[in-house]
Formats: C-alpha cells, sequence, structure tokens
C-alpha cells in the first residue's frame, strides 16, 4: 500500500479522499435515504451489522426485530454514510443535527435517561451514533484507516451543509484512542458514566467540523 494513501493530510481529514483514490481501493462511498417500505440494499446490511455489533457481540439491550436492529431515530431525518469494500458494507454511522424534528436525536434521549452524562447542546451540533466497523469483513489496515476518515469527512460536510459547528459521539473512553492512530482529534466533554451494572464506561465525545 502507498504511503500517498496512509499519510495523514488534514484536507483528506476534512474533505474525505478522491472517488478515483477510493475507487483504487475498491471503497465506495453511499449515502442512501432512509426509506422504510423499500430499504436501500446498503442501509438493510447496516441494519442487520448493527444487530451483530450490538445485540450480538456487545450484548446491548436494544430492541431490535428479528436479525435488524433499528429504532425511533432511523428516519427520513437521519443521514447515513456507509462505505463499501467490494460492494460489501465495511463501515458506517448515522448522523442526526440535534434538535431535529420529532423524535429528535438519540444523544438528546441520553441526556434525559443518564442527566451525569448530560452537557449543553444546541442545534449547531450533530450527533454520530451507531458507528460501526462490519464484524466479520477483512480489510487491510490501510483501507480501514481511509475508509474511517473518509466517513468522518462525509459526516463533517453534512454537518456544516445545514449549520453544524461540533460533531458529538457517545461513546466507550477508550475508542477515542483509536480515532486518533487516524488523525482524528477528539475531546471528552463530560463525566464518564456507567448506564448500567452490566455496560461499560460510556462518556461524551466532540469533534471538531
Amino acid at each position: 500500500m502507498s504511503k500517498h494513501f496512509t499519510k495523514q493530510s488534514s484536507k483528506q481529514l476534512k474533505q474525505g479522499y478522491s472517488t478515483k483514490a477510493l475507487s483504487w481501493l475498491n471503497l465506495t462511498v453511499c449515502e442512501p435515504e432512509y426509506c422504510e417500505s423499500q430499504p436501500h440494499p446498503a442501509l438493510d446490511e447496516y441494519f442487520r451489522s448493527r444487530k451483530k455489533v450490538f445485540v450480538d457481540k456487545l450484548g446491548w439491550e436494544i430492541n431490535h426485530f428479528n436479525d435488524r436492529e433499528t429504532d425511533e431515530y432511523d428516519n427520513e431525518n437521519a443521514y447515513y454514510c456507509i462505505i463499501l469494500n467490494n460492494e460489501k458494507l465495511a463501515m458506517a454511522a448515522r448522523g442526526h443535527r440535534v434538535g431535529s424534528p420529532n423524535p429528535g436525536s438519540l444523544i438528546e434521549a441520553l441526556f434525559q435517561l443518564y442527566p451525569d452524562l448530560a452537557v449543553p447542546i444546541s442545534k449547531s451540533d450533530w450527533d454520530v451514533t451507531r458507528l460501526l466497523l462490519h464484524p466479520t469483513l477483512r480489510v487491510p489496515l490501510a483501507q480501514k484507516i481511509i475508509g474511517f476518515r473518509t466517513l468522518f469527512a462525509r459526516h463533517r460536510q453534512r454537518a456544516k451543509s445545514v449549520g453544524c459547528t461540533r460533531m458529538l459521539a457517545v461513546t466507550n473512553p477508550q475508542v477515542p484512542a483509536h480515532f486518533a492512530k487516524i488523525g482524528l482529534r477528539t475531546s471528552r466533554i463530560s463525566r464518564v458514566v456507567k448506564m448500567n451494572e452490566n455496560s461499560s464506561e460510556m462518556a461524551v465525545f466532540a469533534f471538531e467540523v
């Protein structure tokens, strides 16, 4: 793998890689719109992967139906970015603008359930949720790095397009260390909270847009 693709670049971290560069690595970007009656194939695979990762692997006690995990925040107001490797889902994440029409964003609901986690937020914040790497797909490290950089770059672009100046994510405090390895800088802006006796610790982290 050429160092040209993996060397950190502030432009690539904010804008992502060109379509030509991604194609050379067999990576493509899919930004499907939500449609409950006829879901896009990549989005349907994302819902299936969420069930495998968050329910089957991590043991989250969240609603799911058969082999898919979806919630009320999967709707027409959600933004989805899915990175495909050889036309198969490699990584993906969902995004909402804080203060979106009913039911709003997931982070708003979490703050109501766990007041110790809450921090001041506004409509200039973008909530990134259900971030995952496909549980069984094996891709080289360089492709993972480029895929995640592009994934966050697309979320940045969408956040900026609706007037957001900050991206937020509720995650395990150990996860941002992995973000740092691919050049994504974050800052913890909340207390570290344990959701329940069986869950791992979580905190709110902010990304610059």
